[in-house]
């Protein structure tokens, strides 16, 4: 895969194959990769169009810790410019979909998800492969499933879900089997929308 692509002088065994948001479910969840992390509020977009991160492979725009409460709004806005900025580029054949990382976006929380969701248009969803959903579990796993799939129906695109494990029901060994079996009823029934999961080991250290 392009995880070396920076390293064009080297002989591999195989080749390094592209991918995009488009690429087969089946084989695009083993691609994200080590995963940069930027927050909501910086422009990101000059380094993508001027291809000066070629080892990059997959992008999350936060609206979460790395973004103040107060900025939420701010960020959104520039995440949408910048998708639009990519979508752009893409139509005017200045980039290529192999020149742009797996761009996605981490939600504060289904609220503000859903608030997100709405704002985004099926030019910008093209460029947007995924959505994080930060302490995913039993409580509001439905509802960011639910949300998701109408938004994908509503653009008629594909945009993933990301879950990310990290709270405290999970963290307890008290709670953790019958937790971890509800959310796994959640994914097991949104299969087709769920990239990968992640683990959140930051928060689990703080419990």
């Amino acid at each position: 895969m392009r995880h070396h692509k920076y390293n064009s002088g080297f002989k591999f065994v195989l080749e390094p194959e592209d991918f995009n948001k488009y690429t087969e479910k089946e084989l695009l969840q083993y691609c994200p990769g080590a995963t940069m992390y930027m927050p909501g509020v910086n422009d990101f977009s000059s380094k993508i169009l001027n291809k000066q991160m070629p080892g990059l492979t997959s992008l999350v725009f936060d609206f979460e810790d790395a973004c103040p409460h107060d900025r939420v709004e701010e960020a959104e806005a520039n995440v949408l410019s910048m998708l639009d900025i990519f979508a752009a580029a893409l139509d005017e054949q200045k980039i290529s979909y192999d020149d742009l990382p797996l761009v996605f976006c981490r939600v504060r929380n289904h609220d503000q998800f859903i608030r997100f969701a709405d704002k985004l248009t099926k030019q910008q969803a093209k460029v947007l492969a995924g959505i994080n959903f930060p302490k995913f579990n039993s409580q509001n796993g439905e509802v960011y499933m639910f949300y998701l799939k109408k938004l994908n129906e509503k653009l008629d695109e594909i945009i993933y879900g990301m879950p990310i494990i990290e709270d405290s029901r999970v963290a307890y060994k008290e709670t953790r089997m019958s937790e971890l079996l509800s959310i796994k009823h959640i994914l097991d029934s949104n299969k087709n929308l769920i990239l990968q999961v992640r683990v959140g080991a930051t928060d689990f250290s703080s419990f």
